[in-house]
């Protein structure tokens, strides 16, 4: 699993430090998951309207935290969402290959319908990073495009980091796998051990914390894999 550059974390973990350690009695804002399955079906313009302040370049500040996890959480249930998984799997294979012009292409085309997939942005941060740094490599991307990706990235594990603490009575929500790992590596700064999958009224994936880090101290981290569950019967 890739890192983000380095200077990019220090926004990163701005939220966790103070709002996780900082505040030990912090407002959860848990994912409402059948509330967002409503909304989504019954006015989905409703989601895509938050998920459209969501990535603006100046944040919105005026956009709560429960308003968050619906742009993140209910963008899964718009019919633009379907598809975007296989799609992703071409981009990664892509990038085996090195053809980084049609990982580009792929990852433009996902982040154009859907501008909040935590996998496409962090190729897409990568992608960008590298460019900027190849001095043989003529690019059309700019410092902004990397501080557009990497904010809109820190945004996104924000939201993740207001939904719970990690422990089994409040897990992190995620939408995807691939957003556990991001959000373990890049925003904790933790290495995990063995996974474990654990049923019941809510579903969790359970990861031995292998190496601790200062954001994170707990033996084990929880994630609430409702929706991945859902996304995988589709």
């Amino acid at each position: 699993m890739k890192k983000y550059p380095l200077f990019l974390l220090i926004s990163f973990l701005s939220f966790f430090v103070s709002n996780v350690y900082g505040k030990r009695d912090r407002t959860l804002y848990p994912v409402e998951w059948n509330q967002i399955s409503k909304l989504a079906k019954k006015n989905p313009d409703s989601v895509r309207t938050l998920i459209q302040r969501f990535i603006r370049p100046q944040i919105d500040t005026t956009l709560t935290y429960k308003e968050r996890t619906i742009a993140y959480a209910g963008q899964t249930y718009l019919p633009e969402y379907r598809g975007v998984e296989l799609t992703l799997m071409d981009v990664d294979n892509y990038l085996e290959q090195n053809n980084t012009d049609a990982a580009k292409n792929l990852l433009k085309e996902i982040l154009k319908k859907c501008p909040l997939n935590f996998h496409a942005i962090d190729e897409m941060l990568h992608i960008i990073f590298n460019e900027l740094n190849d001095s043989t490599k003529n690019t059309s991307f700019t410092k902004d495009d990397l501080k557009y990706y990497s904010h809109l990235g820190s945004r996104i594990m924000n939201t993740i980091a207001a939904t719970g603490d990690g422990s089994k009575e409040h897990p992190f929500d995620v939408i995807a796998v691939r957003d556990e790992y991001l959000f373990m590596f890049n925003y904790l700064e933790i290495e995990h051990g063995s996974q474990h999958l654990i049923e019941g009224k809510v579903p969790t994936d359970m990861f031995d914390v292998k190496g601790k880090s200062k954001y994170y101290g707990k033996d084990s981290i929880y994630f609430d894999i409702t929706r991945v569950l859902e996304l995988e019967r589709i």
